[in-house]
């Protein structure tokens, strides 16, 4: 019986590691984004600030919140998926996680410059993480490796740049 334990325990932590991968690699890489995203030639978009980042909880929810500022309007936006719930990653505009069902939990707030409030709770089957930038597959690939580490099985399906 103790072998077995030893063994659960191993293989418990090693998934745990392999989870703070999942969000290390989406930190990371939203992090560098957000950092540029008034230096890249191109940029037109909202003005994204990270409120809270990525981060997994003991019950396998991946979690972030952004809020953006478009026009006269600022959003603040919470997004949440069980991990289980990820079965692709693709790149549209966004480097999205898409799920079969409406598994993606979405609660928004908006306030206008004259502080009217409006608040939405949505289910959704995209995840997005806000990672646009053009040669970025290899987010993806180390995605798709770090989820199967863990023990989640996510294939990447398209890749428009």
């Amino acid at each position: 019986m103790k072998p077995f334990l030893i063994l659960f325990l191993f293989v418990c932590s090693f998934c745990f590691a392999q989870e703070k991968e999942i969000v290390k690699i989406l930190n990371d890489e939203l992090k560098n984004e957000l950092r540029n995203q008034f230096t890249y030639p191109h940029f037109d978009g909202d003005t994204v600030t990270l409120t809270k980042e990525f981060s997994i909880d003991k019950n396998k929810i991946l979690s972030v919140e952004i809020k953006k500022q478009n026009g006269f309007r600022v959003y603040t936006e919470r997004q949440e998926v069980h991990l289980s719930k990820i079965s692709s990653i693709g790149k549209d505009i966004n480097i999205i996680l898409n799920s079969d069902g409406g598994d993606v939990q979405i609660k928004s707030k908006s306030v206008d410059k004259d502080n009217n409030q409006q608040t939405r709770s949505t289910n959704s089957e995209t995840f997005f993480t806000y990672l646009h930038f053009n040669n970025n597959e290899h987010i993806g690939n180390n995605l798709v490796k770090a989820f199967a580490k863990a023990g989640y099985t996510v294939k990447k399906v398209y890749w428009y740049d």
